[in-house]
């Protein structure tokens, strides 16, 4: 439960909008308070990710993002630099480098402040940027940020964000569906085939460079192992190899979980006839979340693109691309309790 109140005197005039940790990386469900006026303008509905925006009545947008530091390295870095301020150097060196301030100006820009939990804030104006960064807990950063496009954030709206982020408070619960109630029909389950199980069938790739170089992949092979690999750890250990090398590297590591047979299999049936030249449109959704992408591995090798979504959500014009990204989602639902 992640509640952020509307003012620092009243819990009264708030909107409870359900978000999710780490994007579509689901798993942990956030309920979220977030400040809601009459005048402003906020979400209605779920917002499935742990990015939500929403416009005061001077039309001054205002993003509040909740990071998980299991997924998020910035969020590990910060979280670790708020719990003392003995980390102060260490976390305006870090602050300067992400914005690319001069470390030398590094007070005009950002400030330190207490958060009346034991913690540390800080907060960060630009003069049309102001945004205030909070680590809830060890395991979770809270950020507020706002940027108008002509002019200087206001006062009263700067005051009102470092009290809603010293209020927020956090409580975690886990969700996620049966892996046997995975999709709705059966077409998977009639395949009559055996995937190989030394192949990759599916690769999920994040990256963001938001906060410095951030790529993490997931990879499904034929029989429903699943690994997952940082390539911002480890430089160029796979970019480079052939799909055979890369397989012999994966073996050579322990598999974070594992596929059922009848929902890989589902996953590929939808896959396997996705059009390669379908045409897309985009849209943008988000700020500095960097982009997600899932691809399919024909049996050529080719590597067909299924989803993509993050800063830029990618609308493919094929149904069974959406059938894939659907299903991929639910199965990330499904990942914390898998």
């Amino acid at each position: 439960m992640l509640t952020v109140p509307a003012n620092a005197k009243s819990g009264s005039k708030t909107k409870t909008i359900t978000m999710y940790l780490n994007g579509e990386i689901r798993g942990i469900q956030v309920n979220c308070d977030v400040p809601y006026y009459s005048k402003w303008k906020a979400p209605n509905e779920t917002v499935t990710s742990n990015y939500m925006e929403f416009t005061t009545s001077k039309d001054e947008p205002v993003i509040a993002v909740v990071l998980d530091t299991e997924y998020e390295d910035e969020a590990k870095v910060l979280c670790k630099y708020l719990t003392k301020k003995k980390y102060k150097k260490q976390l305006l060196d870090y602050m300067c480098e992400g914005f690319s301030i001069d470390r030398n100006d590094a007070d005009k820009y950002f400030k330190l402040k207490k958060d009346g939990n034991g913690k540390y804030m800080i907060i960060t104006d630009m003069g049309n940027e102001y945004g205030v960064f909070r680590a809830i807990d060890d395991s979770h950063l809270f950020m507020y940020f706002t940027e108008t496009g002509n002019g200087f954030v206001s006062g009263s709206l700067k005051k009102k964000l470092v009290s809603y982020t010293k209020q927020v408070t956090i409580e975690t619960k886990a969700v996620g569906v049966n892996e046997s109630d995975l999709g709705s029909d059966n077409e998977g389950e009639q395949l009559n085939i055996e995937l190989d199980p030394d192949k990759v069938i599916f690769e999920d790739v994040y990256s963001n460079m938001a906060w410095g170089y951030q790529k993490q992949a997931i990879y499904i092979l034929g029989d429903g192992r699943v690994y997952t690999y940082n390539y911002a750890e480890n430089p160029g250990k796979l970019e480079d190899l052939s799909e055979e090398s890369v397989i012999e590297y994966l073996k050579g590591t322990e598999p974070a979980c594992a596929l059922s047979k009848t929902y890989l299999l589902k996953l590929y049936s939808y896959a396997v006839q996705i059009n390669p030249d379908a045409t897309y449109t985009t849209q943008h959704e988000m700020y500095d979340y960097g982009q997600r992408t899932l691809y399919f591995y024909a049996e050529d090798g080719t590597k067909i693109k299924c989803s993509c979504y993050g800063d830029v959500r990618y609308i493919y014009d094929d149904d069974y691309a959406k059938k894939v990204e659907e299903l991929w989602d639910e199965w990330y639902r499904y990942c914390e309790e898998a």
